[in-house]
């Protein structure tokens, strides 16, 4: 019995990698916010890629680019605030090659405040000079860039 043991051990580990890596196909959940009396606009993105530009939108827009059946973006408004976060899933860590990406859409006449906060991961912002910016974090890359 004891030989058995660690050839199990292997087998659950393997089926439960090969389980992490399958072809699950992508999809993105696209949420809309106005930002009526909005003075603070928080982002909350974890060790997730985050792509936050200034466009030409009526509203707030926030998409989760994901892999299957992994936890989605939250958007919580309260008061003057809107907070963006993410849905805790231990099963993103496991999408080695596939991470998701937060993307989100500033409308260019919003004034508030952005505060982007994050403990890892790239964030990638375009287009943010109309707005008081904070972005903080412990490790990743930041790339702030005006329009094209």
């Amino acid at each position: 019995m004891k030989r058995y043991a660690p050839a199990a051990i292997l087998w659950i580990l393997s089926m439960f990698l090969l389980s992490a890596c399958g072809s699950r196909g992508e999809e993105e959940e696209l949420q809309r916010v106005t930002l009526e009396d909005v003075e603070v606009l928080e982002i909350d993105h974890g060790s997730t890629t985050l792509f936050v530009e200034t466009a030409d939108v009526e509203a707030l827009e926030v998409s989760l680019l994901r892999s299957g059946s992994s936890a989605g973006a939250v958007v919580d408004q309260t008061d003057n605030r809107v907070k963006i976060s993410l849905d805790h899933d231990i099963t993103r860590m496991l999408n080695i090659g596939r991470m998701p990406q937060l993307r989100v859409k500033i409308p260019a006449d919003y004034a508030g405040k952005v505060e982007i906060d994050g403990s890892s991961g790239k964030v990638t912002g375009t287009g943010l000079q109309n707005h008081s910016l904070q972005v903080k974090g412990k490790s990743g890359n930041i790339s702030l860039r005006s329009p094209v």
